[in-house]
């Protein structure tokens, strides 16, 4: 090898290894909370963003025409009458396929009048079983049990070799079910309304090492398709022996809302001395 040789091997490996050492202080940034330096910028343009969202939505959805009326008109005839009287039965799968060109992660569009809903659509990317009574997760936790997936199946986590293919799993937010279980954890509810559950949730592999060295817990996350509401105090040791301190709410629009991580944009619906409402609501 000659001298040229030796100078282009030497700063070719030189220029990986500072790839691999700034890929590396990357992963610790995005990974580690005593890293963690986020821009206010982003995070300024993504409140933005996702505040947005429902009322764009609901704008659209004004100037929207299906059958030769407007969505509005619609909304407003099967408020004061219902789906069948108002010859809307094809509301609901229209908005559905409409609002799916949208990048939303999940939405409900509901006519209400007062308490009474009336039509209630939301995306059903995340949701399985027969009646979309389920959520696809990797692990179900404390409150949740796993139910079949039925009709609408949850996506798969991956194939064994010369095996059935595996799906994440369906669950369900049932308590009374959780507690007859063989070996259930104690429910203790959680949250500001105590519409969450304290349960395991899910944490990295090093989460424990860090913890051993910085002498910190290590935040407990919701498993997938719940409303993570914290770690708060009431999910701590002494219950289940500190293992279950995430608390974890049903994956519903309202406690979306409620946790900040969906806004829901509220469109009157004027008829006579009726008052019924629009509800967009997206994240």
């Amino acid at each position: 090898m000659n001298i040229s040789d030796t100078f282009w091997t030497l700063i070719l490996t030189m220029f990986v290894a500072a790839m691999i050492i700034l890929g590396t202080l990357i992963w610790l940034q995005i990974t580690l909370p005593f890293f963690s330096t986020a821009d206010p910028v982003s995070y300024s343009i993504e409140f933005v963003h996702v505040v947005n969202k429902p009322f764009m939505i609901a704008e659209v959805l004004a100037h929207v025409k299906f059958d030769d009326r407007t969505v509005f008109e619609q909304s407003i005839e099967t408020s004061v009458t219902s789906l069948q009287n108002a010859q809307t039965t094809g509301l609901p799968s229209y908005l559905s396929s409409y609002l799916d060109k949208y990048e939303l992660r999940e939405y409900e569009i509901a006519i209400a009048n007062g308490n009474n809903v009336i039509m209630s659509v939301e995306s059903t990317e995340s949701k399985c079983g027969d009646n979309l009574e389920g959520w696809c997760s990797d692990s179900c936790g404390v409150g949740r049990v796993q139910i079949s997936s039925g009709s609408y199946r949850c996506p798969i986590l991956y194939v064994p070799e010369g095996g059935a293919p595996i799906e994440k799993d369906c669950c369900k937010d049932d308590i009374p079910a959780y507690q007859s279980l063989p070996n259930p954890k104690d429910v203790r509810s959680c949250g500001p309304s105590g519409q969450g559950v304290c349960s395991e949730g899910k944490r990295p592999f090093y989460a424990r090492v860090y913890e051993l060295i910085w002498g910190t817990s290590w935040k407990y996350e919701c498993e997938e398709s719940r409303v993570d509401l914290g770690n708060p105090p009431e999910c701590g040791p002494p219950l289940n022996g500190g293992n279950t301190r995430a608390c974890c709410a049903p994956m519903t629009a309202d406690n979306q809302v409620d946790a900040g991580i969906a806004v829901r944009a509220i469109v009157p619906l004027l008829y006579k001395q009726s008052v019924a409402t629009l509800e967009v609501t997206a994240r």
